[in-house]
């Protein structure tokens, strides 16, 4: 009786409310195998960003950076600013950045402060007037003043080291304490180091500079990324507020996010459709292999291996990139064609007129445009399940797309919504725990490197070694919700100068806490993939009435044991060929006559 019951009030929560099956989609993308696959696919666009980004760079096309600018960057410029301002903008920061200078040699100026502060320490040590706790005190005053001066010079930054950003301050404190330069000594190197300090980190950090389109790119798609899981926690769930404003809505800071695809299509559209192209080979094969996973364990709940996945993906990987590419071609097509009708609107007299009669064509052609982008947007996420769960080719993925956004818009729409607001909480959930385990790696691991607090930096009195290489911040500077122009969640790497162990051990550690990283990302890359494929079955449901349980799937033959001779039954006897009877057998009688 018990047993009833329970079924029939899962059938009943089934049935009266069939979005419940988005929230398989947590549990589902958390697996092992899809998130490798996804780690795989981040990892190798990310790699092919970076490449591209070197090339860019190298022909001056990267793109402006200003983080002393309210715009920190050209992207920000770009969505915030009209056509008009944003190319003052861009113009006056191209000036500055060429005229900027560079960082002054920091070989002498390192030599000085060590001279400072080897002086200071012998006149305090001299000192007999103070008590052994005043003299302890004081050196850890002139070995943080030391750092301040170094890491300033060096062109560091100096927010490692809490409270450290008066360059000047540091300066004369240690200049003044050592008590065998003369006046005018004093005076002199006390403006050196306090105008070498100050020019470093005016060329440093903070000065204008070109980095790589999709560092920028990326950056600032992760800043909208987190204003929308922002105004999801604070209940901004509209438009009101973009990613840029200090209160962003989460429709707003995703309507930013588009505006950050145009720039690049506008500003940068041959790095968009290179790395684009690229991008969508890796992720289809990526998305079509989780797509499958998703589908197999949401319908069969098996466990599909990672060899079957990949050779599913490899045999679709037409249709999962002909899919999208054959909307966009769409789109791209009747544009052309639209622009070409309207060259001839530049003939004179007879160009004006037929341009009148014959505009409802391209009204028509508009039309076209508006339909093949809203089939791309809102139907994007559904061609991969598509092909997927029906194993089908792109034409049938593009149109049970279109078909299921334009006859169930308002169900995309509200599909959609859920799975953005549970995908936040997703995403926060993982990324608090990589961040605990990160902060609490580094608290257990740095207190074992400096032999809890006794040794320091090779370079840095007031540094342990660990934090050196790699800090992560306090627990009062990381928060629960992703921040915008906040410390990121994995520390930073390379905050002090470093010797050559120092140096290699970084980058060994940088590999394995960006693995981690990578895959915070990967999971919101799966989960999306994962709650598309639910997202599609209930669409399918609704639409076709086709049962969730429907689905391609090519049972695995068990293969045929090979026979032995021993389990090969006995021959019969041999029949005589001219009396059809048998022949005896040696060793047994012949059979009556």
């Amino acid at each position: 009786m018990s047993e009833e019951r329970s079924s029939a009030s899962t059938f009943c929560w089934s049935e009266a409310l069939p979005f419940v099956r988005l929230f398989s989609a947590f549990p589902r993308a958390f697996s092992l195998r899809p998130l490798v696959l996804c780690l795989l696919g981040v990892t190798a666009c990310y790699l092919v960003g970076r490449v591209l980004d070197a090339v860019w760079v190298a022909a001056d096309r990267g793109v402006l950076v200003t983080p002393a600018d309210p715009h920190r960057t050209e992207i920000e410029a770009y969505v915030a600013l009209d056509a008009s301002r944003f190319r003052e903008w861009r113009e006056r920061n191209l000036a500055a950045a060429e005229s900027s200078p560079s960082a002054a040699p920091a070989g002498d100026l390192r030599g000085v402060v060590e001279q400072r502060h080897s002086g200071a320490l012998a006149a305090l040590e001299r000192n007999t007037q103070l008590s052994r706790e005043e003299r302890r005190r004081m050196r850890a005053e002139l070995n943080r003043d030391a750092d301040i001066l170094l890491l300033a010079i060096e062109g560091y930054d100096l927010r490692i080291l809490a409270g450290a950003l008066e360059v000047a301050q540091a300066a004369r404190r240690l200049v003044e304490a050592d008590t065998s330069l003369d006046p005018a000594q004093r005076s002199e190197q006390l403006g050196r180091l306090t105008a070498a300090g100050t020019q470093s980190r005016t060329a440093g950090p903070d000065r204008a500079r070109l980095r790589g389109p999709f560092i920028a790119w990326y950056g600032y798609e992760m800043r909208c990324f987190a204003a929308a899981i922002q105004g999801i926690f604070a209940g901004r769930w509209g438009a009101s507020g973009s990613a840029l404003d200090p209160q962003p809505a989460a429709i707003g800071s995703l309507a930013s996010a588009a505006r950050g695809v145009f720039w690049a299509a506008t500003q940068r559209p041959w790095y968009l459709v290179l790395f684009g192209l690229i991008s969508l080979l890796v992720f289809s094969f990526v998305g079509g292999a989780t797509c499958r996973y998703a589908a197999v364990q949401s319908v069969r709940e098996e466990s599909l291996p990672l060899r079957t996945l990949a050779t599913f993906a490899r045999e679709k990987l037409a249709g999962l990139i002909g899919a999208p590419l054959f909307v966009a071609a769409i789109f791209a097509g009747t544009f052309v064609l639209m622009l070409i009708g309207g060259l001839f609107g530049a003939i004179p007299v007879l160009g004006e007129i037929f341009s009148g009669l014959l505009f409802f064509l391209a009204l028509l052609g508009g039309l076209a445009l508006a339909l093949a982008l809203v089939a791309l947007v809102l139907g994007f996420p559904l061609m991969w399940p598509t092909i997927a769960v029906e194993a089908s080719d792109a034409f049938d993925a593009v149109q049970r797309s279109a078909s299921y956004v334009f006859q169930r818009f308002f169900h995309v729409a509200f599909y959609s919504f859920v799975l953005l607001v549970y995908g936040a909480v997703c995403v926060v959930i993982v990324r608090g725990l990589a961040m605990l385990m990160l902060k609490l790696t580094h608290t257990a691991v740095a207190a074992g490197m400096s032999l809890f607090g006794l040794l320091s930096s090779s370079q840095a009195h007031t540094l342990i070694k660990l934090d050196a290489m790699w800090h992560m911040p306090g627990w009062a500077e990381l928060p629960l919700l992703p921040t915008v122009g906040g410390p990121p969640f994995w520390g930073s790497f390379y905050n002090a100068p470093l010797n050559f162990s120092e140096t290699l051990g970084v980058w060994l550690l940088a590999v394995w806490v960006f693995l981690v990283v990578g895959l915070v990302v990967a999971f919101a890359v799966d989960f999306a993939l994962c709650g598309s494929v639910e997202m599609y079955l209930l669409l399918r449901r609704s639409v076709d009435k086709v049962d969730y349980s429907e689905i391609y799937y090519e049972e695995l033959e068990p293969p045929v044991p090979r026979e032995t001779a021993a389990d090969q039954p006995p021959s019969p006897p041999p029949v005589s060929a001219n009396t059809g009877t048998a022949l005896p057998i040696a060793g047994q009688a012949p059979p009556p006559g």
